[in-house]
């Protein structure tokens, strides 16, 4: 994935935004996701939870600094499930 988006911001939303359920069983959705996409990350896993999300979940916005930005999806993905960041702290 190349970005061209100095300064712009990409978020990353797990799955278990959209499969959050309320006690009637509801789905969050897309349709529900997508007027908040553009929120903090913070804001966007705290609906979910509002919603009725019960499992931990990870919602990261990252803003590019660089003018041309090249990385495989996965590269963002590993240094978090391997522990080496902490969800908490990128809360901040």
């Amino acid at each position: 994935m190349c970005l061209d988006r100095s300064g712009q911001p990409l978020t990353v939303i797990p799955a278990g935004v959209f499969e959050a359920r309320n006690p009637a069983g509801e789905l969050f959705g897309f349709d529900r996701t997508a007027p908040i996409v553009t929120q903090p990350a913070k804001q966007i896993a705290n609906a979910a939870q509002q919603f009725g999300q019960e499992d931990d979940n990870t919602v990261l916005t990252l803003t590019f600094a660089l003018r041309r930005y090249c990385v495989h999806w996965l590269a963002l993905l590993v240094p978090l499930f391997m522990g080496a960041i902490s969800p908490r702290s990128m809360a901040a």
